[in-house]
């Protein structure tokens, strides 16, 4: 008789962040800030809107339509770094957007020009090899948390960044 493989449980703390790129930061080596820096990551759930039908007697179920435009949000939130400096650059990022600041190369195509183009959050296992690729893709900071900061503590300081996202994709290691 074949042995079945033993599955332990997923731990939550299994996972690596990666950033492609955040508009605001100049200096690809500058994206360390956020990868060495998560401490958790709230992956949205996924929702599909459906409409119902009857034909000859029989109840259906149809997707409504085939874009994603019920995906929910993707919530990450950092330890803020000595420097202040991924708190500075993401809510700058987000103050740009408000403000339609223009960058000169992107003109026509500002929207595509400013997004994150990829946050992809790799799952690891017990042993920490890489098991899948959670990828969002084209994503927009929608809000950045304030800051609590305290004289009667020294406590670690974190933030949270909310992102919109237009694509989702799933893929093994």
């Amino acid at each position: 008789m074949a042995k079945t493989p033993s599955i332990n449980t997923f731990h939550a703390s299994n996972f690596e962040l990666t950033i492609s790129n955040v508009p605001t930061i100049k200096t690809e080596s500058d994206l360390h800030m956020y990868h060495n820096f998560v401490r958790s990551i709230s992956l949205p759930g996924y929702n599909m809107n459906v409409y119902d039908s009857t034909f000859m007697g029989e109840n259906y179920v149809h997707p409504l339509n085939r874009m994603n435009d019920n995906l929910g949000d993707l919530s990450i939130t950092f330890r803020l770094n000595e420097h202040m400096l991924n708190y500075f650059y993401m809510a700058q990022y987000l103050m740009d957007m408000r403000y339609a600041v223009n960058d000169s190369e992107a003109k026509d195509h500002r929207m595509k020009k400013n997004v994150i183009e990829a946050i992809t959050i790799t799952m690891l296992d017990n042993q920490h090899n890489r098991l899948a690729n959670i990828e969002y893709n084209t994503c927009l900071p929608t809000a950045v948390s304030g800051l609590e900061v305290d004289y009667t503590n020294s406590n670690e300081v974190d933030f949270t960044v909310t992102f919109k996202f237009q694509e989702v994709h799933f893929r093994s290691a």
